[in-house]
Formats: C-alpha cells, sequence, structure tokens
C-alpha cells in the first residue's frame, strides 16, 4: 500500500478544457497512475482572471484523484526576463535591489505583480559577453557567494498576475485541494523531458506545445530555457481582439523569409483547415527560431531539434517532419509507465500535467499566500 503523500497530480489549465495526471512516488521513481482531460463550460480564463471559479472547483472537486496538487500558471498569463544588469550580490540583497527595479526601469503588464528570481551565474567584469536583457525562465538553484565588486548577476526573473495567482489558491481550496506549488509550463515539460528522453534539451531545441487554439512555444539553450511564448492558431475576425494572447507577446518582423520545404515523404491529404493550421504552426515556428537565432543568440546557436507534443501532436508531427529542415521528435514516454496503462493515446495531451506531477514532493521555499 502506498499512502496518500506518495501520489501528486499535475493541473494544466488550458483555453476550455483541464489537463490532469497523477504521479505515484516509488521510492523517488516516478509512476504515471492516470492522465485525464475534462472540458469546461467556457473559457477558464479571460483578462487574466478565472472566468468562474465555482464551477471550476467542481470539476477539481469530481475528478482530481489526490490532495496535493502542483499547478501550472498558463504562459499568456507570465513574463520571464534574464537580467544581467544587477551588481553580483547574494540572493537576499539582489531581493531587495528588484523591489526597487520592478515597476521602474522592470515594467510589468501586470496592476498587481508577482514575482521571483533565481542566481544563475555570474558575468565577470573582464568576460566578453552581449547578454541582453531576454525572456527566459529557469528554476535551478545558484551559489549566493559574493564575488569582484565589478561583476554582475546573471539572474532568471518570472512574474505573473498576483489575482490569478490568487483565483487559482481559492479555487483549488474550495476543491478541498492543497497546492504545493506553481510553475510555468515550460518548466514542466523540461522537468519531463530530462527524465524521458535524457539527451535533449542539452543544446538549442524547442519544444512545441499544441492545442486547438493555441501553441507554446519553449526554446532551451544549453539546459536553460530562454524563451517562453503562447501564439495564437487560429485566424481572427475583423475588429476582434486575440483574446489568448497577452499585450506583451513577443512579436516578429513580418518581413522575415520562410522557405516552402517539399514533402519528403508520402502524406495524408489535408482539409481546408487542416491546412491553414499545419502553415500556421510551421510559420510561427519559423519566426521564433530566426527571433531567438539572430536577436537573441546573435546567430551563435543552430537548432537540434523540434520536440512536439500537446493535444494535437497527431495531427500535426508527419507533417511538420516533412516541412522543417531539422529533426522533429516526440516525447517518449515508456520511462513512466506501468505495464497495464492504457491511455496511450492521451499522454501528448498531458504532457504539461505530468511533468508537473514529477514534482512529488518538492515544496516552494516560500509559502503561497
Amino acid at each position: 500500500m502506498f499512502r496518500k503523500k506518495d501520489k501528486f497530480t499535475g493541473i494544466d489549465f488550458r483555453e476550455a478544457y483541464i489537463s490532469q495526471a497523477t504521479i505515484k512516488m516509488e521510492q523517488a521513481i516516478p509512476v504515471l497512475m492516470d492522465v485525464n482531460t475534462v472540458k469546461t463550460p467556457g473559457n477558464i480564463i479571460e483578462n487574466a482572471r478565472i472566468t468562474d471559479k465555482k464551477s471550476i472547483a467542481g470539476i477539481l472537486k469530481k475528478d482530481t484523484k489526490t490532495k496535493l496538487v502542483h499547478l501550472a500558471f498558463p504562459t499568456q498569463n507570465i513574463i520571464v526576463r534574464r537580467i544581467t544588469s544587477l551588481p553580483n550580490l547574494k540572493k537576499a540583497e539582489l531581493s531587495k535591489l528588484l523591489q526597487y527595479q520592478v515597476g521602474d526601469s522592470i515594467h510589468l503588464p501586470f496592476d498587481n505583480p508577482i514575482y521571483d528570481f533565481v542566481k544563475i551565474g555570474t558575468i565577470e567584469a573582464n568576460q566578453e559577453t552581449e547578454l541582453n536583457d531576454q525572456f527566459t525562465l529557469n528554476d535551478n538553484d545558484a551559489a549566493d557567494k559574493i564575488e569582484a565588486s565589478d561583476s554582475k548577476s546573471d539572474l532568471l526573473f518570472f512574474a505573473t498576475s498576483e489575482p490569478l495567482s490568487q483565483d487559482f489558491l481559492e479555487t483549488c481550496n474550495t476543491a478541498g485541494l492543497k497546492p504545493v506549488t506553481a510553475e510555468i509550463r515550460g518548466l514542466a515539460l523540461q522537468r519531463l523531458i530530462n527524465y524521458t528522453n535524457q539527451s535533449w534539451l542539452n543544446g538549442t531545441e524547442m519544444v512545441v506545445d499544441l492545442s486547438d487554439e493555441s501553441m507554446d512555444i519553449h526554446i532551451f539553450s544549453n539546459g536553460v530555457i530562454a524563451f517562453s511564448r503562447m501564439m495564437s492558431t487560429v485566424a481572427k475576425e475583423s475588429g476582434k481582439a486575440d483574446v489568448l494572447l497577452h499585450n506583451d507577446v513577443l512579436t516578429f518582423e513580418e518581413d522575415t523569409v520562410f522557405s516552402n520545404k517539399e514533402a519528403a515523404v508520402t502524406l495524408e491529404p489535408l482539409d481546408e483547415s487542416e491546412e491553414q493550421y499545419i502553415d500556421t504552426v510551421v510559420k510561427e515556428i519559423e519566426k521564433a527560431q530566426n527571433f531567438f537565432h539572430y536577436s537573441l543568440s546573435k546567430g551563435s546557436s543552430d537548432f537540434r531539434r523540434v520536440i512536439v507534443t500537446g493535444k494535437n501532436t497527431s495531427k500535426a508531427i508527419a507533417q511538420l517532419k516533412a516541412r522543417l529542415d531539422m529533426e522533429v521528435s516526440e516525447i517518449d514516454f515508456s520511462a513512466l509507465l506501468h505495464e497495464n496503462f492504457k491511455k496511450i493515446d492521451e499522454l501528448n495531451s498531458s504532457s504539461v500535467a505530468i511533468g508537473l506531477a514529477m514534482k512529488g514532493n518538492v515544496t516552494a521555499k516560500k509559502k503561497w499566500k
């Protein structure tokens, strides 16, 4: 028998459905027990708030299999940045500096932001670097030793809306759940891939998380997430705002030239809507690659592979393999599965939730109030 505290559920709130995964920790080894997806009556989040907390709490109370849960902040509701302008100080001193920077030189698109940061390294005074503030995030701890006074801290900064965070907490509490941690989807996917495909994410690689109306793009460089953004995959009606995307979403130059690649394999013909969807996905992937290559890495990194996951993986994977001029791969979930696991077709739909649940009993250092 396994105690309830050995089981954890990851919860990923999507546009109009909730993805969940339950992991049992067997001597610190994660074993996937179940995954499930529950549709909601309407969009879960609008204007950075949960639209109907009572309804969502009812769904969670009915369908969540454990009390201890790990949550994901939707990609469109977070900001992540790399900051290299602050002096090399201990974390407590950096925290005080950031309190003055936020709202002054660090502008966030939230009326009431909450934020945290991780020190990932030091930039020496005589070190030649072209590091600029970039969108990125990581959750690894770093040493807090004071280096030379002229050196700079290399920080990864994360922010989201406090009202949305409170909505998550209140909704889970109403459902009788205990949220342990919350993080961005990109980090949950990194945790999953580091376990299932250990040779991946060591160079420059992209993880594409596909759903019906949007796609999350996460770019990793040498084990650190360097870009994380949601893009819409549906055509907007004339004059209608895109409610999926936050106004801080990165934009790309529209005059970028993209190559039209011939399919190298025989593919099933697509109907018009499917073809439009694939065209949009390919375009957003290539735009993100070009932006990262020329703006963030200054042309110093080439992409090794694109890792495809999410609800629409089976719909897109063959087309992406044919149209992208690089390795296109899927996650190998086999290391997590017990021999009787049945829901193989739902694994990619639940990949973020699986990565969340894999945190197990690792708790946040700061109490989530």
